[in-house]
């Protein structure tokens, strides 16, 4: 019996380094993780594309007066989120594992935002 729990508890303690070890991989390769992103006038942009884990981004728009839309993506369903973000405001978002995020400028001047990954 003892034997038998020192090899269940050695196999929970690798299992759970393993996750961990995966979790952290999976955070590299979140790119930005922070810090200013340009949004084309009249133009997309499409952030955090390729193999990452889920995570939550902080998306502020420090624009006076132009306001954004911004989707989620995963695989080839996009998927509006509500409300838009308007100018002078913040909003958080949730990225799928393996999913972006598409943002959509329909204003005549490029907007800049601030991007910040939780």
């Amino acid at each position: 019996m003892k034997k038998q729990l020192v090899t269940i508890v050695k196999s929970i303690t690798c299992s759970v380094l393993l996750f961990t070890g995966a979790c952290s991989q999976a955070q590299e390769n979140i790119t930005p993780k922070s810090g200013k992103i340009e949004v084309p006038a009249k133009g997309n942009l499409t952030l955090w594309e390729g193999k990452h884990g889920s995570f939550s981004a902080i998306i502020t728009n420090p624009n006076e007066k132009a306001s954004v839309e911004l989707y989620t993506v995963k695989g080839s369903k996009k998927k509006w989120v509500t409300p838009s973000l308007l100018a002078k405001k913040s909003i958080t978002v949730s990225v799928a594992s393996d999913g972006s995020l598409y943002i959509e400028n329909f204003n005549s001047d490029k907007i800049i935002l601030d991007v910040k990954v939780k």
